[in-house]
This record gives structure tokens, C-alpha cells and sequence, in this order.
């Protein structure tokens, strides 16, 4: 129904813009309706132009035949929008729904660029959305509107956005297009989306719109304000989004230069895992390898547990823990044996709750560190606070 009342609202519009600008002086039409019938391509097209221009009601009787001459090109483009303006736009829909692809994209963009400052080549494309239904879509007429704020036509993009994604992939291009041409001003629509979609990849999607809208109001008067916004909407709606967008999230977060909300989602996103305190726990195994004297290897392992505060990501964590291994745990056997060797050490994926689970880790570890014929000194060490 809502885009039913834009279409008529915009073809009212469009018949009252229908005689276009205002006349030229009035002009000798019988040549310029020779040069359509009989010149080139590229002059036809200029010559309707003209005509549009100071004879309107001449050149629309002239637009169905005109249009049949016409190529794709610049003149043709010009001739598009007058022929719109002069209530003759079904001779313009026809001649694009037969052009092949890349002459049909040239064409709608060069229509897209006219339609921000003409109300009929906005009711233009309104039509053509309700009249070619999902071939708007497919044929990615939409592609044009990125260049056209008008609200009407914000609109369409705002209604196929609410329907759902069928097609992930166009529904994927409609938001960029919205999200480019509004800019700031899709951040609450994009909220909105991001609240109501489920699925992993649509979030991602949403989010990366919500970054690039950020971005791209580097600059402007308000870009304070909507780099705030989006930061504040991703973080908001993370509590709703899959672990794949999570990470998509994070990564935006730290592009938009909150580092410190970026690090704060690793609680949501392992929020089941808390313990009482917030806090999160690690599985933790060190092992100790030294090449002593006469090439004698000796080894040593550490087991326990890593704990912090609830802000570490899985690859932000073993960074985390080196500083402390040596220092709260010791780990002196290459130099007890003045030898070489390594410390290596193996942390859960992620953290774990339970302290069963805990163990079941680190025993699966030592369990794939340590040949069953090897005898490895082994120290429980606790926890290790981070």
C-alpha cells in the first residue's frame, strides 16, 4: 500500500510537470522533426531534446517513432530525461527494457544523476519499480537511486530492505545503495535492521553499512555525531548477534577507532561462559623443551587455568598471557641446563566455564603433548591472573 500511495502521489507530480521547464522561444519544429526522423542516432537525440524544449506537445506525438533511432550515448541520456518531463516516458521504458545490460546500466545511471532535481524522473522511476516488480530488483535499476535523495524514492529502497532477503546478494546491494546516498541520515533505519535480522550474514551486512556510513561522514558537519551513532548502534545490538557477526563487529568497532568497545564485546560474545564475577577463564598448558649437554632433551609442563577480566578475544589472549609465564609461573629449564630450547604455550580456543571442562582441556592436551612412554615432570600451578 505505501508504495501504491508514492506511485500516485509521483505520477500527480509527474502530470503536473508534465510540460516540463518552461518554453524555450518558440522554434521551427517541421526541421527539427526532420533531423529526429532522418538524422543520425546521436543527432536525433539532440534534436529531440530541443523539440522537448520548446515544443513539448509536438515532441511527445514524436517520442515512439524518435525512440526506435536512438543508441545509448549521452545525447540519447539528455533526450531521456526530456522525454520523461514531457509526460512521454513509456516511449523511454520501452527503448531501455531492450537495450542489452550494459547499455541499460549506463542508461538509468545517467537517469539516477537527473532524478534528485526533477520530480519526474522520481515518479519515473516509482513506476517502473511497481510496473517491472522484481525485474527492478534484478535488473538492478536500483543502482540509479543512490544518486536520488528524494524521500519517494529512499522509500523504495527502505520497502524491498523491510521485505526480507529472498536474495541475499541483491538485498546486500539495495542497503549499500541506501546507505550510500543517505548517509547519516540511514543510521536509524539501519538500527532498526539490525534489531530485527537473525541471520549471521545480514548482520554482517548491516554492520558493515552501519561502518561505512561512519566513514564516510569523515569531514562533514555532523561527523562526530554519526560516527557516535554508529558505534553506539553496533554496540547496542550486539547482545542479538551470531558469533560471525560478532567478529564482523569487533572489526568495526577497532576501524572506527573504539578499541575499548571493540575488546568490551568479548563479554557478550562469551557471556554463557562468565564466571560469578564477569570474569573469564582459559584452559592453560605450558610446556618446557631443553637440549642440554650430549644433546640430552629434557622437558617440563605447567597446567592450570588463565583468568581476566572478560575483555579478551581468543587471539588477543596469548599476548596476554607471555608476560606472566616466567615471571608467576617459572620456567627456567633451558637455563637450569645451560642449554637451548622453547616454551611453548597452548591456550583453549575459547574460555570455559565449568571447572570440569577446564580439565577435560588441559588433559586432552597433555594427552597429545606427551607420548605415553615419555616421563615429563608435571607442576599445577592454579590460576593465572592475567
Amino acid at each position: 500500500m505505501a508504495v501504491h500511495s508514492l506511485l500516485i502521489s509521483l505520477l500527480l507530480t509527474q502530470s503536473t510537470a508534465a510540460a516540463g521547464p518552461p518554453e524555450a522561444a518558440p522554434c521551427a519544429t517541421a526541421p527539427l522533426v526532420k533531423e529526429i526522423a532522418e538524422g543520425t542516432p546521436d543527432v536525433a537525440a539532440t534534436a529531440f531534446t530541443t523539440l522537448a524544449r520548446c515544443a513539448p506537445a509536438v515532441a511527445k506525438k514524436e517520442a515512439p517513432k524518435a525512440w526506435a533511432r536512438f543508441v545509448q550515448g549521452e545525447p540519447s541520456d539528455q533526450a531521456s530525461v526530456a522525454a520523461i518531463e514531457i509526460g512521454a516516458q513509456d516511449a523511454v521504458a520501452t527503448w531501455i527494457t531492450g537495450l542489452q545490460s550494459d547499455e541499460r546500466a549506463r542508461a538509468i545511471k545517467a537517469l539516477g544523476a537527473a532524478c534528485g532535481a526533477s520530480p519526474a524522473v522520481q515518479g519515473f522511476f516509482v513506476e517502473r519499480a511497481a510496473k517491472l516488480g522484481d525485474d527492478f530488483w534484478d535488473q538492478r535499476w536500483y543502482r540509479a537511486l543512490e544518486a536520488c535523495p528524494a524521500p519517494e524514492v529512499q522509500g523504495l529502497l527502505v520497502a524491498q530492505l523491510e521485505k526480507g532477503a529472498a536474495d541475499r546478494a541483491r538485498w546486500g546491494g539495495v542497503l549499500e545503495v541506501y546507505a550510500r546516498g543517505q548517509k547519516g541520515a540511514a543510521l536509524p533505519t539501519l538500527t532498526g535492521l539490525l534489531g530485527k535480522n537473525t541471520d549471521a550474514e545480514l548482520q554482517s551486512i548491516i554492520i558493515g553499512a552501519l561502518g561505512d556510513v561512519a566513514r564516510a561522514s569523515a569531514g562533514a558537519a555532523d561527523a562526530e555525531a554519526v560516527q557516535r551513532t554508529a558505534i553506539e548502534a553496533i554496540k547496542g545490538g550486539a547482545a542479538k548477534l551470531q558469533p560471525r557477526a560478532m567478529e564482523a563487529a569487533r572489526l568495526t568497532l577497532v576501524a572506527l577507532g573504539d578499541e575499548q568497545g571493540a575488546d568490551k564485546l568479548a563479554e557478550v560474545r562469551f557471556a554463557d561462559r562468565a564466571q560469578a564475577d564477569g570474569s573469564h577463564r582459559w584452559g592453560l598448558v605450558v610446556m618446557e623443551t631443553a637440549t642440554c649437554k650430549k644433546d640430552k632433551v629434557q622437558q617440563r609442563v605447567h597446567v592450570g587455568t588463565a583468568g581476566e577480566p572478560g575483555n579478551t578475544w581468543p587471539d588477543q589472549m596469548k599476548a596476554r598471557v607471555e608476560p606472566s609465564i616466567g615471571s608467576k609461573w617459572p620456567t627456567d629449564l633451558i637455563k637450569a641446563c645451560k642449554g637451548e630450547g622453547k616454551v611453548e604455550i597452548y591456550l583453549s580456543p575459547e574460555p570455559l566455564k565449568s571447572a570440569e571442562e577446564l580439565n577435560a582441556w588441559n588433559e586432552q592436551q597433555l594427552k597429545a603433548l606427551i607420548k605415553p612412554d615419555m616421563k615429563v615432570p608435571r607442576f599445577d600451578r592454579g590460576l593465572l591472573e592475567v
